[in-house]
């Protein structure tokens, strides 16, 4: 049977603000760690000194609750910036810094994202502090396959969703919705992906423990390179 001529086609909601160019709504991972291992080593001199930046001035914004709540957020958006530029072969020095530049934008929504992350973690482990407060073990048992479950299935599934805030200017619970959704189709390699970063960071830190510096860096340009081949490329903000 033809289609109705008079039945307008279906569109994407999210084409135009968060598909970009070039995403195909998946990823490899072995891509992913290529692309990450080439980008840490090609800008080893920046990272190196933005990381010991954004260190300094996150230990300074920790310093009080007034800065861990109003100035961290914005520098991980900046951080986050920076890490997608290494990867897109555009990053700067000051990238770190570009999220007080848009200091509301940037502050609301690392803020909401962090805290949706922080309170789907604090679900899964609910039944676990449960059955310790009450001293069961089989209820500390089941609270612990519950917890590895939401960290190791759910959490990874909002990942993106910092990625979609920087990158596309999506404000916070529709990047947490959009990087749920196409995320759903991919949830098994995600998994991987989360894995493969904690045997990289583990293979850094046996290197003589220094060694967990650029895996570190490895993760998280993995990360970008799975949103890139995932999402495509889009105008960072």
């Amino acid at each position: 049977m033809s289609e109705n001529p008079y039945v307008p086609p279906s569109v994407d909601p999210w084409a135009s603000e968060t598909t970009g160019t070039g995403g195909r709504g998946d990823f490899e991972i072995g891509e992913c760690l290529s692309d990450a291992w080439s980008n840490t080593w090609a800008n080893f001199p920046l990272w190196l000194g933005v990381g010991v930046v954004f260190t300094l001035a996150s230990l300074l914004s920790m310093a009080t609750v007034i800065g861990l709540v109003l100035l961290l957020p914005v520098l991980c958006w900046g951080a986050t910036r920076f890490v997608l530029a290494m990867h897109d072969g555009d990053a700067e020095f000051g990238d770190v810094f570009a999220g007080f530049s848009q200091y509301g934008t940037a502050l609301v929504g690392f803020l909401v994202v962090g805290l949706v992350t922080f309170l789907i973690s604090l679900l899964g482990q609910s039944v676990e502090i449960a059955g310790g407060a009450t001293g069961s073990a089989g209820v500390s048992l089941i609270g612990l396959l519950i917890n590895l479950a939401v960290a190791i299935v759910i959490v990874p599934r909002l990942y993106f969703a910092y990625f979609y805030v920087v990158d596309r200017g999506m404000a916070p619970m529709e990047s947490i919705r959009r990087s749920w959704d196409v995320t759903g189709p991919i949830k098994w390699k995600i998994v991987g992906l989360l894995l493969l970063s904690v045997v990289v960071v583990l293979v850094g830190l046996i290197a003589l423990v220094v060694g967990v510096i650029p895996a570190s860096v490895i993760t998280y340009l993995m990360w970008a390179s799975a949103f890139r081949q995932l999402a495509g490329s889009g105008t960072i903000s």
